[in-house]
């Protein structure tokens, strides 16, 4: 459905309330419009606290062209960034504390290694 999915932003116009063992639960019900201009009441599968004062906020959606009471919550675009981001601090932290590879050559031939040090200078100036 995430490649075959028609990707569109529904409003939640509404919230149903649950409860569970530890506390209380919030189901969105989200109106979106179709491409071809059907208009749909799709109830969230998932019910979290952070929904209790949804109502008006914008959802993005997934739903089967072919069935549009079919949806699914597009929430993995937004965490992509976030995954980027946090590659990138790993590259940058190692970076910074000298975990890199290193290409070493010995009588002709060349040695592909990795080491971990850590840069005493940097240190020992503290101190």
């Amino acid at each position: 459905m995430r490649r075959d999915g028609v990707r569109t932003i529904g409003v939640v116009v509404g919230v149903e309330q649950e409860k569970d063992g530890e506390g209380r639960l919030y189901r969105p019900h989200v109106h979106f419009v179709t491409n071809d201009g059907q208009q749909i009441l799709w109830k969230c599968t998932s019910a979290a606290s952070f929904w209790r004062n949804a109502r008006g906020k914008s959802m993005r959606i997934i739903y089967d062209p072919r069935n549009p009471q079919r949806v699914i919550r597009n929430h993995w675009e937004g965490y992509a960034v976030i995954v980027l981001l946090c590659l990138m601090c790993v590259l940058c932290m190692a970076i910074f504390f000298g975990v890199v590879p290193t290409i070493e050559a010995q009588n002709g031939t060349i040695f592909y290694s990795s080491h971990i040090y850590v840069r005493t200078s940097y240190y020992s100036s503290l101190v």
